[in-house]
């Protein structure tokens, strides 16, 4: 019986990339869910800015009581000061054109350090604004700062973490986050379905695996065609992961969720080419085929159903999503995703064994 080889699975899988190349099919099945991901990721931004403020105050008063107010809002606030006329401040903030003003005389600052209470004017706009108002918030901490007094008590900030369960999936990883994941669900649906099992099903209608059969064994021939899709995958997810800037947290189950995935999919790929009588079938049949590969995606962890989530997540891409899902954020979301894991690990097990199968009965 003939050993297993790595130089004639290598020898197929030059091959097959060499025909692939020359295939617009495969090139279409590469390139719709790659610019689909681009598309979402520049439309949908989950960034948050900080809030801006616009601070108008008189010119040439006050330098280190703006430049101590500066200092307190800073980390919160993007402020932009500018110095001018009592009369233009005025005017800027009757405008809208400022979110706040402050009217201080000549010695301002010498009158505070000294412990008097020079006058100091707040203007503010019909139309208030969070930075304005964080801003004119600050100001008495900055006055106590500089004339040297204590606060009239202290206090800690503390932060409470989010009960993850109460938020929405795009409260969690945002809107685009999600989408760009989708997309790749859809990258690893294509090209398992419908990219690499264009290859065999022409060699299957060309009758050339007949002769591949003849110098090399299936068990070597679904390796090449295995390792052909996850190149394919390799070059676009990467691809995909570097032009929409996603940052996975958790970067090993990533990879892993990726990988086991796209084996699984490619495998149930085969064995649906393998039942095609040709090529232009494939074609014909692929785009229902791959709805039921991209339809679990949508419906884990959005809280459609309890039920419907739980079967979608028994699929290979549902059990893979919320892996996927789960390594987008710094918050772990699943108690036991070795289980999602175990899940693709069965499915690639199942779609594997019908294919070898498949082949073998074909060869009797």
């Amino acid at each position: 019986m003939r050993g297993f080889s790595f130089r004639r699975v290598w020898t197929i899988l030059r091959k097959d990339l060499v025909d692939a190349i020359r295939d617009a099919r495969v090139l279409i099945a590469l390139l719709v869910p790659l610019g689909i991901g681009l598309f979402y990721s520049f439309i949908f931004d989950d960034t948050e800015p900080a809030p801006t403020a616009t601070v108008v105050y008189s010119e040439g008063a006050g330098a280190e009581f703006i430049a101590t107010l500066s200092s307190i809002v800073a980390p919160v606030v993007d402020v932009d000061f500018k110095g001018m006329s009592d009369d233009d401040v005025r005017q800027q903030v009757a405008q809208t054109d400022a979110d706040l003003g402050l009217l201080l005389p000549a010695d301002f600052d010498t009158a505070v350090l000294a412990g008097s209470s020079p006058p100091l004017t707040a203007l503010i706009p019909e139309d208030r604004t969070f930075g304005g108002d964080y801003v004119l918030a600050a100001v008495d901490p900055a006055l106590r700062q500089m004339a040297g007094q204590q606060l009239p008590a202290t206090f800690d900030v503390e932060t409470q973490v989010k009960d993850l369960d109460a938020l929405s999936l795009f409260d969690r990883i945002g809107i685009r986050t999600y989408l760009v994941l989708v997309s790749l669900i859809m990258t690893i649906t294509m090209i398992g379905i419908m990219a690499v099992p264009i290859v065999l099903a022409e060699e299957s209608e060309k009758k050339t695996i007949d002769a591949l059969a003849l110098i090399s064994s299936y068990g070597e021939i679904v390796t090449a065609k295995a390792a052909l899709g996850l190149i394919y995958l390799g070059i676009s997810a990467t691809i995909l992961t570097v032009l929409t800037r996603l940052q996975p947290h958790n970067w090993p189950l990533y990879i892993a969720a990726i990988l086991l995935m796209a084996l699984t999919v490619i495998g149930f790929g085969l064995l649906f080419a393998g039942l095609m009588p040709n090529a232009s079938q494939l074609n014909n049949w692929s785009s229902l085929v791959i709805i039921p590969f991209i339809a679990p995606a949508f419906l884990v962890e959005t809280g459609i159903s309890d039920i419907v989530e739980r079967i979608a997540g028994l699929l290979p891409t549902g059990a893979g999503m919320r892996l996927l899902i789960d390594s987008a954020t710094d918050v772990g979301e699943l108690d036991t995703p070795l289980f999602d894991l175990a899940v693709i690990a069965f499915w690639a097990v199942v779609a594997y064994a019908l294919l070898l199968l498949q082949l073998r009965r074909r060869r009797s």
